[in-house]
């Protein structure tokens, strides 16, 4: 399941969005994990984490 707050998390830690050669994170997932609502996922931040 994808939760928007562990996203965020991951962003800030791994820098996701400055693409920093020196980080890597590799994130398997699965669209369908994303109907666990009852938990905090979010299949828009599963969308979103994949691009």
């Amino acid at each position: 399941d994808t939760d928007p707050v562990q996203y965020r998390i991951f962003q800030r830690i791994y820098r996701i969005e400055e693409d920093v050669r020196e980080t890597g994170l590799f994130m398997i997932g699965d669209p369908k994990q994303a109907i666990y609502a009852f938990r905090g996922a979010d299949i828009f931040t599963y969308l979103g984490a994949r691009r």
